[in-house]
């Protein structure tokens, strides 16, 4: 009988020793699920600011049209013949006055 008691011993301590371990898993795995949740809500926040900053910066680069300096024209491109003397005032205006 005290076999059979020492037996009945083992198998709960056993069962609690099952229980506790699957309890600390869980707590685990909610602990992992709340730091992932935790850095989702960080990270939002974060680009949620960056948004927001990115926004300030556009707002700034708004100024009217006339008032933005041209950025230089590259030598090589087509714009750059073209701006400075066009081909209708290149060509002398004598013809206007019937000479």
């Amino acid at each position: 009988r005290s076999a059979w008691r020492a037996e009945q011993k083992r198998r709960t301590a056993e069962l609690e020793t099952l229980q506790s371990e699957r309890r600390l898993a869980e707590e685990a795995a909610a602990m992992d699920e709340r730091v992932v949740l935790d850095a989702n809500e960080q990270l939002r926040e974060e680009i949620g600011e960056l948004r927001e900053m990115m926004r300030e910066v556009m707002r700034r680069q708004q100024t009217p049209r006339g008032l933005r300096p041209k950025p230089p024209v590259h030598p090589a491109s087509p714009r750059a013949t073209t701006t400075t003397e066009s081909p209708t005032r290149s060509h002398p205006r004598t013809h206007f006055h019937g000479e």
